[in-house]
């Protein structure tokens, strides 16, 4: 896990990438080490001292995470202004720390003209869509749907359409977030998307993407500007056979049922279309808003039978470098302050030496590690519980 993380806050309006152009750009931002200074800068402009402010908000939104300080800050001058007339362009805000400085591309001004694209998309999906109860036929008004079945009603807020009604969200538990995830496309996906500009991929769980595609309709449970359905993975409102690809990229973790999911995206996927999926397995606990399974990779490959599986490997993105990064850095979070300069101290060969049997667990650098971080990077958890209702005599059950 690297040692910060940003996100830049969404434009909220019917029509987020026009006026994105006529806002500052806001970021969020969350790391381990304090923050000195930052400075954003452009082909043609710069800003120095940008001010921030502290978010405690966003500290308990990511109690879970190592990340210590938590700030927001904005720029003085839109988006338009920063660009120019440039077509293309980037915004880097520079993050000073007190041993270090990193540079955030911020603005990719492709990232807020997504409604061209979303138009020609509409008309290439919009006759697959179907009622995610049922799967029976819609009736269309505009961009609004109804299913004619159920009753149940579809409508567009403005960006996408809303296949997440009250009852959808209240059984697989989709609870409003702050959260952004700006995962890419893996580099392989999206240059199979390029060369094939003729066949419609499903991207579930697209997040806030960095990249615009004509052929990739976008579902999400948050109305990001490149939303395009607001939807589940485990009920996707779409027929069968409906796409040539379907895109699922670390996203089973925060899925409440995946194995509903895998099936539903096999489901979508016509005979001969391609699926691309990546899932975390030594990832520690991270709610995006929740976090419920991580799997192996034959876990992984388990969840689409009668798939051919043409390559299984390990993206560079999810390589074990980035999980034992990330669980150090959590680790060392989550210990009291006295403790962690200790933990620091210690080399691989020492660290290992030291807890190497069952007696760790009496180490107060494994005693006083957080309970929530515990939870967080636990080997494996225990469960015990009792059904509702009255409990039975054992003789009940075994009688002399």
């Amino acid at each position: 896990m690297d040692t910060f993380h940003f996100i830049i806050d969404s434009p909220k309006s019917s029509e987020p990438e026009k006026i994105a152009e006529h806002l500052p750009p806001a970021i969020r931002y969350t790391s381990i080490d304090p923050i000195t200074n930052i400075r954003m800068l452009s082909k043609d402009l710069k800003e120095d001292d940008v001010p921030f402010d502290a978010r405690p908000d966003i500290a308990q939104a990511q109690k879970d995470l190592p990340f210590k300080h938590h700030i927001a800050f904005k720029s003085r001058h839109t988006i338009r202004t920063w660009l120019a007339d440039r077509e293309t362009g980037e915004i880097i805000a520079q993050v000073f720390h007190p041993d270090a400085s990193y540079d955030l591309i911020l603005i990719p001004i492709s990232k807020y003209r997504f409604r061209e694209h979303k138009e020609i998309k509409f008309d290439k999906y919009a006759g697959a869509l179907a009622c995610p109860y049922c799967k029976g036929k819609l009736l269309r008004d505009g961009k609004d749907f109804s299913c004619e079945t159920c009753n149940v009603r579809y409508p567009f807020t403005g960006n996408a359409i809303d296949f997440l009604p009250e009852k959808l969200r209240a059984e697989f538990s989709i609870t409003p977030t702050d959260n952004v995830s700006d995962w890419g496309l893996d580099k392989r996906v999206a240059d199979t998307v390029l060369e094939h500009p003729d066949r419609l991929y499903l991207n579930v769980g697209a997040g806030f993407t960095l990249q615009s595609f004509e052929n990739i309709v976008n579902l999400e449970i948050v109305d990001y500007p490149p939303t395009d359905i607001l939807g589940i993975g485990e009920k996707l409102p779409f027929l069968d056979a409906s796409f040539d690809g379907v895109i699922s990229l670390v996203v089973l973790e925060h899925v409440k049922d995946p194995f509903a999911c895998a099936r539903e995206m096999v489901r979508v996927l016509r005979e001969g279309g391609e699926l691309f999926c990546s899932a975390p397995f030594l990832q520690p606990y991270h709610g995006f808003p929740h976090h419920y399974y991580n799997m192996t990779h034959t876990g992984l490959a388990n969840l689409f039978p009668g798939m051919e599986i043409k390559k299984l490997d390990v993206p560079s993105y999810l390589h074990p470098m980035a999980a034992i990064n990330w669980i150090m850095n959590s680790y060392t979070a989550g210990l009291p302050e006295h403790l962690r300069k200790q933990f620091l101290s210690l080399t691989i060969e020492d660290l290992l030496a030291t807890f190497a049997n069952q007696n760790y667990v009496d180490h107060p650098l494994c005693r006083e590690l957080s309970p929530a971080m515990q939870l967080g990077l636990a080997c494996g958890t225990f469960i015990h519980a009792v059904k509702p209702g009255q409990a039975a005599a054992p003789t009940e059950y075994f009688p002399l």
